[in-house]
């Protein structure tokens, strides 16, 4: 028995050798820039952290507070002046995306039941909505603040008023499951990225599809619209960051470096938060297996990139797994992740040069 064992041992050790080999080593890693304007970040630290994996987080529109909720299905508003949770709700089965209402007055959460949840924050009322049965990925407040759109595993966009003063509206087009939206500024679009690595752009008013667009050449995980211009981020399991003009016209592809699981820009425009997890090369295959990275370190799981030329400007290292949440205050004076860890870390920035 211990001779076969130890066949099984040597087998298993040699296909593992053979996958590593296969699979190759880490990309090249981008270089921090050391001209023109950067950004500076202190870590301050942990705002919260659970047993369960982070899923969402975003800034409350006027700067002051921080949300986050994850698979344990827990989702808290915390204070920035003190680092205190002022709400505190709960979305049954786990949560998986959020968003402050335009007004900061309210905050809707999506889950894996298919429900979405809209809390007043002054009542702590909640009003459900059933957009879908399958699991929701994101969601988004259309900038009015008067329509909720959401999307995920049905592969549709659902889109309707949040007092429910008229019909809905269902956007169909992509082949798998849809990971991020946006809409427009001017509210007149909504992007989606997905996961049959599309990104596609919709009229808002007759629902049609504007254009389908591709370059990604895996999924599309994150995606975010630059609100002054309408410029269009995407990153992917191909391990880039790819910049779009407003109407899909391709301007960039930055090297990420790392699968990337999210990107938002900072209010400005200026910069472009992405977090993500390593590439399917050996750090990753060690650390599935073995539990620890053969190279050293937790591995680089965020960075701000500089949106005019594409450098990378900060990088984050705290969180012990794959960064699948980031924000930029509106002020751009704070930035937030969450980790599969079931961390929410907090940095300060400052802009140098």
């Amino acid at each position: 028995m211990k001779r076969i064992a130890g066949y099984i041992g040597a087998a298993l050790l040699a296909a593992l050798a053979l996958a590593v080999l296969a699979l190759g080593g880490e990309p090249p890693q981008p270089s921090l820039a050391t001209a023109g304007p950067r950004l500076a970040a202190i870590f301050v630290g942990e705002l919260s952290r659970s047993t369960r994996p982070v899923r969402a987080l975003a800034f409350s529109p006027d700067g002051t507070m921080l949300a986050s909720t994850g698979v344990d299905g827990v989702v808290r508003l915390t204070a920035l002046a003190d680092r205190r949770t002022r709400h505190l709700f709960d979305h049954p089965g786990g949560a998986t995306a959020l968003a402050f209402a335009i007004d900061g007055s309210a905050i809707a959460t999506a889950g894996y039941d298919g429900a979405v949840r809209l809390w007043r924050l002054s009542a702590g009322a909640v009003r459900i909505f059933h957009p879908s049965t399958a699991p929701i990925w994101t969601l988004a407040f259309d900038p009015a603040g008067t329509r909720l759109a959401a999307a995920g595993e049905d592969k549709r966009i659902h889109l309707w008023p949040i007092d429910d003063s008229g019909p809905g509206r269902v956007f169909a087009g992509h082949s798998l499951n849809i990971w991020h939206i946006a809409f427009s500024s001017d509210g007149r679009t909504i992007a989606s990225g997905s996961f049959d690595r599309t990104l596609k752009l919709w009229d808002v008013a007759s629902g049609h599809l504007l254009r389908s667009v591709t370059g990604h050449t895996e999924g599309i995980v994150g995606l975010d619209v630059r609100k002054r211009d309408g410029l269009i981020a995407t990153g992917g399991d191909d391990g880039t960051i790819r910049l779009w003009r407003r109407d899909g016209v391709p301007l960039r592809t930055i090297a990420a470096g790392q699968f990337v699981d999210t990107v938002a820009f900072s209010s400005d425009g200026e910069w472009l938060a992405a977090g993500g997890r390593e590439s399917h090369g050996r750090n990753a295959v060690f650390k599935e297996l073995l539990g620890r990275r053969p190279d050293g370190g937790h591995g680089v799981s965020a960075r701000i990139w500089r949106v005019r030329d594409g450098a990378m400007v900060a990088a984050f290292d705290r969180q012990e797994d794959d960064v699948v949440a980031v924000a930029i205050s509106p002020d751009g004076t704070w930035f937030a992740s969450g980790s599969d860890d079931g961390s929410v870390a907090l940095w300060r920035l400052t802009r140098v040069g």
